[in-house]
């Protein structure tokens, strides 16, 4: 038996057996009724289409059209032509029939079952469908005689054996088992076969194991017989199923691959194709390359769009609704009217979602009524993606003030509605609203951050409490949103400020949830005006209290923001509260400072304060080991102390000094900076303040920079020298080059000492 017989064969199985499980009783065929008068031209019309020089499929089409129209003239006429000589004709009349049985009549009997002894193997297989799909007319019994009868030709028993193997009652079955009879006979091997295929078995080719299994179950109950049946075929049907799927998904595997591997300049070409191949597995592989296409940027040739949209009519539900995702993608907003369209036809529910989430992209304002109607079904997912879909409205900015209003009413009033339970809408009505920006939202967002509400919930929440506190700015020529109607049975909602959203986003820094907590935290770090801000923020900067380190950069970098705009020595009063945490406090109290000195800089009468900042940033720059930075910042800081005649002077002279030899920097610039002063340093306070950095240095390990560090006092002092200052210096020179000319102390005894003998 045909391989291919059987895939055809498989769609009609289960339908088959289905109706005769309800029936009850053997398949029986009424004829429809016919037309009282035919179109003369038309019926000559599609005899023609039948009869003409056209595909397989074309004929087939019209002998179904021609049947469809039920006049008296059809039988007749497609009569003839499963008696005439043409194949393709005759295979395309029957095959019409198979797929609309309802319109077989006793007509038609004869010439289907001469049609089984024709040679052209697509001509009897045509006709074995056909005649399966019988219900009555004695159909099971003339196929079990033609296939017994040994006088008839060969090829016209087996096409018997191939309509009975269709039929899965019990008297085709029982035919089938009689032809098992002669084991050696030409007949065994493909009655076996088609043994199989009836009653969805798999006996391994041992005719001795049908025979037995026929015999036991012979004279089951017919219900039994029926229930048993239904559940091989379909049983045996989830099979199949499963392995086209596993085949069609390495197809488009395969074919994915290729795609991947042809040059770009092809791949029009191939997207062509896939979007025009016949199997759905195929097509949807097209317009997902296609959306990837467009996720890239890549501009999409306007015949493959034309196709894709030609896609929006296809007969699968699944590549339907990824040919609306797939045409959403395109944003134009020409394809809005085809989507409604779809939408007062479409039943699927799938493809319904994919519509109405397709009309926030593609929608005008005018999709907004539809919307607002939609929110209302009790349908839950389309009410669901058309929340979704009036927030994508909203911010695209195709709404206008009123319409943004009503919106905000509808989605307060569906949210107020809602319960905790229903996670997902309220995280979608919250995500919505926030879109929408209308400021009566804020209320809802606050309640919405209840640690009893699901996480997702909370953060949409968060988002919307920082989109409504900072929205972004509208779409060129509209105005903000103003508040307008209540929803009728609530009370107004309060508007809150600015301030008042951000105070209520401080117990949500504080979120178990890390995702919220993150969330939070940047919303406030945008937010934040007040101490109790920053201090929120700055509970977050210790390792100890916040896990995640990028909740703590955020709350760094907001606690940074705040402070750019107060006064200096409040930027100065955090780095206190900095948490000890080694270089990254030192990196961050040097960004504070910079802030200090940036207001500072500003202000001509406060450039005492700007020298000592400036010195500080110094000193941390020496901490973070950035010698150069430091040295700038000593050199700005020495120059603003003196021109405002601080007293801190003496000392950051002396820090630059210290820097300047531990770090050789020591130069021209150093010097000339510390004889600046007005009147200048002396010599011996400066010495005084270095002495104990040079003298812990006069050691074995660390004397050669000791010894460095008094040679440039010498040849090139920072002031003049008093006498006991210089000699101080000579003194401790002298020092250190004795200690350096010192032979080490040895510390055991040399290699060549002899061995001590004796004892």
């Amino acid at each position: 038996m045909k391989r291919d017989w059987r895939t055809i064969a498989a769609g009609i199985l289960t339908s088959a057996v289905a109706a005769w499980v309800c029936s009850g009783q053997q398949p029986s065929s009424q004829a429809a009724t016919r037309a009282v008068q035919a179109d003369p031209q038309r019926l000559n019309d599609l005899m023609a289409v039948i009869e003409g020089q056209n595909s397989a499929q074309a004929r087939r089409t019209g002998a179904r059209e021609l049947l469809r129209q039920g006049w008296p003239e059809t039988p007749e006429r497609l009569a003839a032509v499963l008696r005439g000589s043409d194949p393709a004709a005759k295979a395309a009349v029957a095959l019409a029939l198979s797929d609309l049985p309802q319109f077989l009549e006793e007509s038609y009997l004869e010439p289907l079952l001469g049609m089984l002894g024709d040679p052209e193997h697509e001509v009897h297989q045509a006709a074995g469908q056909a005649l399966a799909a019988y219900r009555n007319g004695g159909v099971t019994p003339r196929l079990r005689a033609l296939m017994l009868d040994e006088q008839q030709p060969l090829r016209a028993r087996l096409a018997a054996i191939e309509a009975l193997g269709v039929m899965t009652g019990r008297e085709a079955i029982a035919a089938l088992a009689e032809g098992l009879a002669d084991s050696r006979g030409p007949i065994c091997k493909p009655a076996l076969a088609a043994l199989e295929q009836a009653t969805a078995l798999d006996f391994e080719g041992d005719v001795e194991a049908a025979r037995a299994w026929w015999q036991q179950n012979r004279d089951v109950p017919l219900v039994e017989w029926q229930r048993v049946q239904l559940e091989r075929l379909a049983a045996q049907n989830r099979a199949r199923t499963q392995r086209e799927q596993t085949l069609e998904l390495r197809l488009a595997k395969a074919l994915r691959d290729a795609y991947f591997r042809t040059p770009e300049t092809e791949h029009s070409a191939l997207l062509s194709s896939y979007l025009g191949d016949t199997l759905a597995a195929v097509r949807l592989l097209g317009l997902e390359l296609v959306q990837s296409h467009q996720a890239e940027g890549k501009t999409l040739p306007e015949e493959i769009a034309a196709e894709v949209r030609k896609l929006l009519a296809d007969r699968e539900w699944a590549v339907r609704a990824a040919a609306v995702q797939t045409v959403s993608s395109f944003r134009d907003a020409a394809d809005a009217e085809r989507f409604d369209q779809m939408l007062a036809s479409e039943r699927n529910d799938v493809v319904r979602q994919a519509l109405v989430n397709g009309l926030g992209y593609v929608g005008s304002a005018s999709a907004a009524s539809q919307l607002l109607r939609l929110l209302d079904e009790p349908e839950a997912p389309c009410a669901n993606e058309a929340v979704t879909a009036l927030g994508r409205l909203a911010e695209r900015g195709v709404l206008d003030p009123p319409l943004r209003g009503t919106a905000a009413s509808a989605l307060l009033a569906k949210f107020r509605a809602s319960k905790r339970a229903q996670i997902a809408l309220r995280a979608r009505l919250l995500w919505a609203m926030s879109r929408v920006g209308d400021p009566r939202c804020g209320r809802v967002f606050v309640e919405a951050l209840d640690t009893h509400e699901a996480v997702t919930v909370r953060q949409a929440a968060v988002q919307g409490i920082a989109l409504l506190a900072d929205p972004p700015a509208p779409p060129a020529g509209e105005e903000p949103t103003e508040p307008t109607s209540t929803p009728a049975g609530h009370e107004p909602e309060a508007i809150l400020t600015r301030e008042a959203l951000a105070d209520a986003l401080l117990p949500a820094t504080r979120d178990p949830d890390v995702g919220v907590r993150k969330t939070a935290v940047e919303a406030l770090a945008g937010l934040a005006t007040s101490d109790a801000h920053l201090q929120a923020l700055c509970g977050h900067l210790p390792a100890d209290q916040e896990s995640d380190e990028s909740v703590r950069e955020l709350a760094w970098r907001g606690m940074l923001r705040v402070l750019a705009n107060r006064p200096a020595e409040q930027v100065e009063s955090w780095i206190a509260r900095l948490p000890e945490n080694g270089n990254l406090k030192a990196r961050r109290e040097l960004e504070l400072l910079q802030i200090a000195e940036e207001t500072l800089s500003a202000q001509p009468e406060l450039r005492g304060e700007l020298g000592r900042v400036r010195a500080r940033m110094a000193a941390q720059r020496v901490a973070l080991e950035q010698p150069d930075d430091a040295l700038a910042a000593y050199l700005k800081a020495l120059e603003d102390l003196h021109a405002a005649g601080s007293p801190e002077v003496p000392r950051v002279a002396v820090e630059l000094l210290r820097f300047a030899l531990v770090n050789d920097r020591y130069n021209e610039q150093v010097v000339a900076a510390l004889a600046a002063g007005n009147p200048p340093l002396g010599g011996k306070e400066l010495w005084e303040g270095i002495r104990a950095e040079i003298e812990q240095r006069v050691k074995p390990d660390t004397v050669d920079e000791a010894i460095a560090m008094l040679v440039t006092l010498q040849e090139r002092p920072p002031s003049s020298m008093p006498a006991d200052v210089a000699q101080a210096i000579a003194q401790l020179l002298q020092r250190a080059r004795d200690l350096k000319a010192k032979p080490p102390t040895p510390t055991s005894q040399p290699d060549s000492a002899p061995a001590n003998e004796g004892g």
